[in-house]
């Protein structure tokens, strides 16, 4: 398929390049990393913990995010009514609807979950090439309860956040996923797969769960335990904030790119 193709070519581009990669890594003056997988890797190629500095990953806005996601909390129910969910619980992704992040499997879990728990909804917001896929997949199995909102702008995607219990990034392989620094500002649980990234911010059992990719036994399973467990959710939720604002702000990032330059500027003079 599509995925295992870019597998093959981005291994064999690897390869051919390994070489010469290895040798800037250890000619660098300093070495930016946006993550922990990016830190191990050049470690692992030749670069040392004195010229390596961490510059996450981080919306540009986090302070937005964070502070109207606690102001839309409040009034909660009037937003779900205003956005047309009606129901109790709601599960959230966000990005583009394509196999490729996992959504039919996020829709197979679901499906698993609704014939067990009444009352719950999926929204899936975004736009992508196997959205009319999505959409036949719930007429056939009957999944009343799947949204199609389509893409939002950031205060309307705030709201979304805002009235969701638990938040689901699927994905097959992704470099990061930046709509899990947005869901863990506006203090939501995470589930995610192993290949994202991004799945270094989740503590399993403190602020979510991390599973493997293709996996809707598991999505499932982790589903229900969230949405069930009222008490734990608002603690993965307030855990989720504090591990984001601690480790993955805007401000540590401007601060952390500053020490890069300085070090090398030192190191020059």
């Amino acid at each position: 398929d599509e995925i295992s193709v870019e597998r093959v070519e981005h291994s064999l581009l690897a390869k051919i390049f390994s070489p010469f990669e290895k040798v800037l890594i250890k000619k660098s003056d300093a070495i930016i990393c946006p993550g922990l997988k990016s830190k191990e890797y050049h470690l692992d190629q030749g670069g040392t913990l004195d010229r390596i500095f961490m510059v996450p990953y981080t919306t540009e806005s986090d302070r937005l995010y964070h502070n109207l996601s606690k102001k839309y909390r409040t009034s909660r129910n009037l937003i779900k009514d205003d956005l047309g969910i009606n129901e109790g619980k709601v599960v959230l992704y966000v990005g583009n609807l394509s196999d490729a992040k996992g959504v039919s499997y996020l829709l197979e879990s679901f499906a698993m979950l609704s014939n067990e728990m009444d009352n719950i909804a999926l929204v899936l917001l975004g736009n992508g090439p196997n959205i009319n896929d999505y959409k036949r997949y719930c007429d056939v199995n009957d999944l009343s309860h799947v949204y199609f909102p389509g893409y939002k702008e950031k205060i309307e995607k705030i709201k979304y956040y805002s009235i969701s219990d638990v938040f689901v990034f699927p994905s097959l392989r992704d470099r990061w996923g930046l709509v899990l620094n947005e869901a863990m500002l506006c203090g939501l649980p995470i589930i995610t797969t192993r290949t994202v990234g991004a799945a270094e911010m989740v503590l399993p059992d403190h602020n979510g769960f991390i599973i493997g990719e293709a996996n809707s036994a598991d999505l499932y399973k982790y589903l229900k335990y969230i949405l069930t467990q009222n008490e734990m959710r608002v603690k993965m939720g307030t855990e989720s904030i504090n591990i984001v604002l601690s480790k993955y702000t805007m401000k540590i990032r401007k601060d952390n790119f500053c020490k890069a330059l300085k070090y090398v500027v030192s190191n020059r003079t």
